[in-house]
Formats: structure tokens, C-alpha cells, sequence
């Protein structure tokens, strides 16, 4: 079969995602709509009729809404072998290859190392010292080390000079610990309960470009708390 215009359905996928951005940007909030899911429309392309499939494998169909149909973007990308994805933390439409990301531990050093007593509030490897955390092998990382005669509270403070909209990272606690993530002007990006001993959760933040990227980390006596593949978009 010849497919010829896969820039023409890269097009309809991207007005069909602006429609929708625009309908919602239009009031600031999200706005419930009657629309009708409309089986009886058929999608042609390149002359041969297509069945649209959700992530999940079931069919779905067009939608109908004010005199403009409207096909459903991870479908429309599958057709042309274009990448889809969902980040839920900045409610964004990805499409294409994903980035390839910045490395946090990688690429920058904490501006915050010591807490009032003097003693260090954080680890952060840079020798690639191998470790295993939550069942997980990790070569970087940064832990909060907390032995009990020192503060309770630990901080660590990253420039990021406003270049990055989301951070992805892992994180593991050995006991319930308080992870706090804090922008520009102590903004609170996220706060989050760790469980003590469970598998490393996955957590994406949305930085909003902030110039300052704060961990605060508050937990029991004699702890640890492991944050690794930390990603910057």
C-alpha cells in the first residue's frame, strides 16, 4: 500500500488537539460539551478504511460536535507510526519521539549541602558507588541520611535557571518520610507520603520553569529516603 501523506495526517492531528486546547484555554477550566460518538462515519485513507484503536485495543469512533468531526489523536498516530503520549503531571499532549531529557544528578550540583548543626543533610553519589534500594541496582543517586541527633528536616536546592517544565524521578524510603518538592518563593510543586519499605513509586512534577527546585524531606529517626533517574524536561 503507498502511503504518501503522512505530513497531511501529522496536520489533522494537530489541529484536532488544538481544537480541543482552544476550547478549553477559551474559559481557563475544563467545559463539559454534548457531543455525538458517531459508528457510522467511516475514515478512509489512502483508500482503505480504518478501524481506530484506543491504548487499550477497543475500537473507537469519531466524534461529531457543533458541524466538526473530531478523531482521536493516539489512533490518528498510530496510522502514521507517530508516537503518542500522555504527561498527566502538566496535562500535555506529547507527539512524536519523547525527549531525550537532562539528567538532574547528572547535570547539576545542590547549592544547599549542610543543615544548622553543621553535619550533611544529603548524599549525592557522583562516583557511580553501587547500591540496591526497594530491589532496584542503582549507579547515581542522592539519599537524605538521617541518623536522629541532627535535623530532622533535610533540604536540597538546585539552580535550574528556569530551563525545565517537568521533572520525573524515582524514590524510595526505608520509613514513612514527607517528601516536599518547592519552587521559586517556597511554592509547593508537590508534596508527597512516602510509605516506608515499598517498591520506588514513580512522581512527575510540573516545574513551571522555576529557578529554584527545592527536595525537603521530613522523616523518623534513622532513615533513609534514595531519589534516582531524576529527568528534566
Amino acid at each position: 500500500m503507498n502511503r504518501k501523506k503522512p505530513i497531511s495526517i501529522l496536520a489533522l492531528a494537530l489541529v484536532m488537539v488544538s481544537c480541543f486546547a482552544l476550547g478549553a484555554s477559551a474559559s481557563g477550566a475544563i467545559q463539559e460539551i454534548t457531543a455525538a460518538l458517531d459508528p457510522t462515519i467511516t475514515v478512509k485513507y489512502d483508500g482503505e478504511v480504518q478501524a481506530f484503536l484506543d491504548a487499550k485495543g477497543s475500537r473507537v469512533y469519531p466524534i461529531t460536535y457543533q458541524g466538526t468531526t473530531y478523531l482521536p489523536v493516539r489512533a490518528v498516530g498510530n496510522l502514521v507510526g507517530l508516537g503518542v503520549e500522555w504527561d498527566q503531571a502538566t496535562r500535555t499532549i506529547l507527539l512524536g519521539d519523547p525527549e531525550e531529557g537532562v539528567d538532574l544528578i547528572e547535570a547539576y550540583k545542590p547549592y544547599t549541602k549542610y543543615g544548622t548543626s553543621g553535619n550533611d543533610q544529603f548524599i549525592q553519589n557522583s562516583d557511580k558507588m553501587n547500591i540496591t534500594v526497594g530491589g532496584v541496582d542503582l549507579s547515581h543517586w542522592i539519599c537524605f541520611d538521617y541518623h536522629g541527633w541532627t535535623d530532622r528536616l533535610r533540604t536540597m536546592s538546585f539552580n535550574l535557571s528556569g530551563k525545565y517544565t517537568s521533572l520525573t524521578f524515582k524514590v524510595y524510603a526505608d520509613k514513612d518520610t514527607t517528601l516536599t518538592i518547592k519552587g521559586d518563593n517556597d511554592f509547593v510543586l508537590g508534596e508527597y507520603q512516602l510509605v516506608g519499605g515499598q517498591v520506588p513509586q514513580t512522581i512527575t512534577v510540573n516545574l513551571m520553569n522555576t529557578t529554584q527546585l527545592s527536595f525537603i524531606r521530613d522523616g523518623k529517626d534513622y532513615s533513609n529516603c534514595y531519589i534516582f533517574d531524576t529527568v528534566l524536561h
